[in-house]
């Protein structure tokens, strides 16, 4: 007689396969196409692409002890270097509008204060998701925004946190032009090791890969983000009544970021906004001061199982006025 063997175990993809899946998936549907580049660089690839290895990044770069070729004997610390390799090659090749992604792997020495997850005497190794954007006439930088969210709304992760963050320089970005993404933060002693950021890339980190125009980036830790806690699903019956939107500009100091004040609009509204989006950044240092940026936003109100009246809206726009006032932004 024979006796059929089963297992209580069935396949199937793990939470990250999943992640990285879907993820492929919706920059895919966004018309990126996907690089798949070499782990190892060359020894100046790093600092040809503005990268400072040091206390602030990686203290270190992993070398291969009998290298094929001296331009693939070094580990890569971050997916930029190879990213802008290809930009620049296609558009050497007349192929000016980008919208690249990979999702490749970078190692930190063991020397570093993160450590392996598998040993503290091997080099740490992650797996991240690089997005490069150029066309010949970027007009708004903030494409590279609008794909990261993206990335956290396909994982049901909540919208991420933007911070501004001028180190990131360090990392090949423009000095003003950068940020982190800070739900991504590692505290690493008395100091903060971001594990994603994005921003535009130095004009002359851009030259030296003959890119001649704007050049958006981001790079974003896999792990990381599939490790954030997914946000509270809610199923709301969409209203069948006419939405109002109100446009609001502010003032607002630089210690204050757009973030912030979107977070206190939506906060101070409650149930009355059903969405609030930036519609315009503008600086002025005669106007407005250097330390200071205007910032314009547009809400859409609903009142639900009614249309709001102009006495509503006008309500909900004074208890914004006065969230944004208690963060130092002024009204203009």
């Amino acid at each position: 007689a024979r006796t059929q063997v089963t297992s209580p175990f069935v396949g199937g993809l793990t939470e990250l396969q999943q992640a990285r899946r879907n993820l492929k998936r919706q920059l895919a549907g966004a018309e990126f196409r996907e690089v798949i580049s070499a782990t190892l660089i060359a020894p100046d690839d790093h600092a040809r692409a503005g990268v400072v290895i040091g206390p602030e990044f990686a203290t270190d770069t992993i070398r291969v002890t009998n290298p094929l070729a001296s331009e693939e004997s070094v580990f890569r610390a971050t997916l930029l270097p190879s990213m802008l390799k290809a930009a620049g090659h296609n558009l050497s090749h007349r192929n000016s509008d980008l919208r690249l992604f990979e999702f490749g792997h970078v190692a930190w020495s063991n020397q570093d204060a993160i450590k392996s997850s598998v040993s503290p005497n091997l080099p740490a190794e992650f797996e991240r998701i690089g997005v490069l954007i150029t066309t010949a006439d970027m007009t708004d930088p903030r494409q590279v925004v609008e794909v990261v969210e993206s990335l956290w709304a396909t994982l049901r992760k909540a919208r991420p946190t933007i911070v501004n963050d001028a180190s990131l320089a360090s990392r090949g970005l423009h000095a003003t032009r950068a940020a982190r993404l800070a739900d991504l933060d590692v505290t690493i002693g008395d100091r903060i090791g971001a594990a994603g950021w994005m921003g535009e890339v130095d004009p002359r980190v851009c030259e030296r890969y003959g890119i001649a125009q704007r050049v958006l980036f981001a790079e974003v830790d896999l792990v990381s983000l599939v490790s954030l806690p997914e946000r509270a699903r809610t199923i709301v019956e969409p209203s069948k009544l006419p939405t109002a939107d109100i446009d609001l500009a502010f003032a607002v100091p630089m210690t204050t970021s757009a973030a912030q004040l979107q977070a206190a609009l939506c906060d101070v509204g409650g149930p009355s906004i059903e969405d609030c989006w930036i519609v315009d950044v503008y600086r002025d240092a005669e106007r407005l001061g250097a330390d200071a940026r205007s910032l314009a936003f547009r809400l859409r109100l609903t009142g639900g199982d009614h249309t709001l009246s102009d006495v509503e809206i006008a309500a909900v726009r004074a208890k914004c006025i006065a969230a944004a006032e208690a963060l130092g932004a002024t009204l203009r």
